[in-house]
């Protein structure tokens, strides 16, 4: 609901965030670990770091007081989250600029655009002044911003910042999935405090994002004339020894057992951890094994078994593993679908392969309304039914996929995918 404004002063402010806030909300925050299952405690867990006392006075040296300071540790944190998402834009919720009235808790959304190409000096002064065109702004209450923009979310941020020296009382806020809070500490250190939401980090995820900031900080300001291109998350040592790590994903797959024994197994020594995961979707593997049961036994009666090749064309990719699975669990092999080709691409490689029958939704349905193909929906196959037949024991390397791959304009082929290679 709209209220109608006659101050002048109050119309100007509500102008200003309307015109920063135009494009609705960014939200900054790092991918989320997945999964991390843990109750959301009330207080939210921290983590506390002392910058050193030579970056300390780098950035001391180069801000000259307290406003710019912290600006400084803000640019920081914006190149820090810019550099690890990848996005060029960023918003970053602060707290008023002391000194405001006790009653005023509110929150401003700072919102800047990062040009890699520009030097990190130059950065900060742009910073600089749209933090002062903010703070002279920031009385309009945020609640009245997100009514006045007409967003479906209640939040204009996920990530706060406030450095005590500058900033009114500050609390990580329910709407931040992150807050970096910096303030003055003994003998002119500076101490700065991640809180973070634990359902969505773990301690792990946020201690290498501090040690991220802090690179970036003494980067920057060893060189603030360096473009921001130029700098790096963390030193080529450390990004060098990850990456060695990551890569190492090699190990042994038995040879006497298929995928679905595998999963069996998993299923049977831990039933209730979470199988799949899709946005606030979670099964765990009881629940999975069971309707990958319910799938495979459908197909069966309707004579899907051995040496045979099902289609799987589906928007949804929990359901298409889920397709996946049950395909298997019959015997059968599978073919991947995208929903997203055009429907020559699709009949080609249904006629080409030779389908046994597709299983899809109802837009895949109307689509291949022409064909002859048999179509089973999701919502069928997943109806209760007795358990499927006693699995047909693959051989140690079967065809369990038809992998269709177009080589070039006129070759298109399709590759068969075995239980090692998936």
């Amino acid at each position: 609901m709209n209220t109608m404004i006659f101050d002048r002063k109050t119309l100007d402010e509500k102008q200003f965030w309307m015109d920063l806030l135009a494009d609705g909300p960014i939200f900054c925050a790092p991918k989320a670990d997945s999964p991390v299952f843990v109750e959301k405690d009330a207080v939210p867990p921290c983590m506390t770091f002392t910058l050193d006392q030579e970056l300390t006075e780098q950035i001391k040296k180069i801000a000259q007081g307290p406003f710019l300071c912290g600006t400084v540790l803000l640019s920081a944190l914006m190149v820090c989250l810019h550099k690890h998402n990848h996005l060029p834009t960023i918003t970053i919720g602060t707290p008023t600029r002391k000194p405001a009235t006790p009653t005023n808790d509110n929150m401003l959304a700072i919102r800047h655009e990062i040009n890699e190409t520009e030097s990190f000096r130059d950065f900060l002064l742009k910073l600089r002044e749209k933090l002062l065109n903010c703070y002279a702004h920031q009385n309009y209450p945020q609640y009245k911003l997100i009514e006045d923009l007409n967003l479906e979310t209640d939040r204009l941020f996920d990530v706060s910042f406030a450095y005590d020296e500058i900033h009114s009382s500050f609390t990580h806020p329910d709407q931040s999935a992150l807050s970096l809070k910096v303030e003055e500490g003994e003998n002119t250190t500076l101490i700065a405090t991640f809180f973070y939401d634990d359902t969505l980090y773990r301690p792990e995820t946020v201690q290498l994002l501090a040690r991220y900031y802090q690179h970036i900080l003494a980067q920057a300001l060893s060189d603030p004339m360096q473009s921001i291109d130029t700098l790096a998350l963390d030193t080529q040592e450390n990004i060098w020894a990850q990456t060695e790590v990551w890569n190492k994903t090699a190990h042994d797959f038995p040879d006497d057992i298929n995928v679905m024994e595998l999963l069996t197994n998993i299923a049977q020594t831990y039933p209730q951890n979470p199988a799949l995961i899709y946005r606030k979707t979670s099964i765990s593997y009881e629940e999975m094994m069971q309707q990958v049961d319910t799938i495979a036994a459908h197909l069966q009666e309707n004579a899907v078994g051995p040496e045979q090749l099902v289609g799987v064309c589906l928007e949804n990719p929990f359901q298409s593993i889920l397709a996946f699975l049950g395909i298997l669990r019959s015997g059968a092999a599978f073919l991947p679908l995208d929903p997203n080709y055009p429907d020559e691409r699709l009949s080609y490689m249904i006629t080409d392969s030779a389908c046994t029958l597709v299983i899809g939704d109802d837009a895949i349905g109307k689509r291949m309304a022409d064909h002859d193909l048999p179509i089973l929906f999701m919502n069928t196959l997943c109806t209760p039914q007795p358990k499927p037949q006693p699995q047909y024991k693959h051989s140690k390397q079967p065809c369990l996929c038809d992998l269709h791959i177009r080589f070039n304009r006129q070759t298109k082929r399709g590759v068969a995918g075995t239980s090692r290679a998936l």
